[in-house]
């Protein structure tokens, strides 16, 4: 059982989409966990109702405005990274699929965003 879904595996990872994929995630990865880590701080130490806030009583540890700001940093950061997690994706998979097929890559990584972009902002009632 475990010999044939190596094989699977295997046959899989010859083909030109799924090294494209594998490729995307590798470059993509290092942007998921920084934003992950700046989330999980946010979640962990700067909401009110967060276990380390009250286990720590950072309330009256920072000032209201430090504590303003450094909730502004974190949520800004990770929402940066994961809003536009979707462009990267988009570009890269373009990229290394174009690599693949020896085409243009950075013309096929700059016309999926285009592509996205648009495909985004169609009016939604339309469809």
């Amino acid at each position: 059982m475990e010999e044939r879904l190596v094989k699977v595996l295997l046959k899989l990872r010859e083909k030109s989409f799924f090294r494209a994929v594998q490729r995307t995630f590798a470059m993509l990865a290092p942007f998921v966990l920084i934003a992950a880590i700046f989330q999980g701080i946010y979640n962990s130490f700067l909401l009110p109702n967060s276990i380390f806030f009250n286990i720590l009583g950072l309330d009256n540890v920072l000032s209201h405005a430090a504590f303003r700001s450094l909730r502004f940093v974190f949520s800004g950061v990770s929402w940066a990274i994961f809003g536009t997690f979707g462009v990267f994706a988009a570009y890269y998979m373009a990229l290394y699929t174009a690599r693949i097929y020896n085409k243009d890559s950075k013309l096929a990584g700059v016309s999926a965003i285009f592509v996205l972009f648009s495909l985004e902002s169609q009016d939604k009632t339309l469809i």
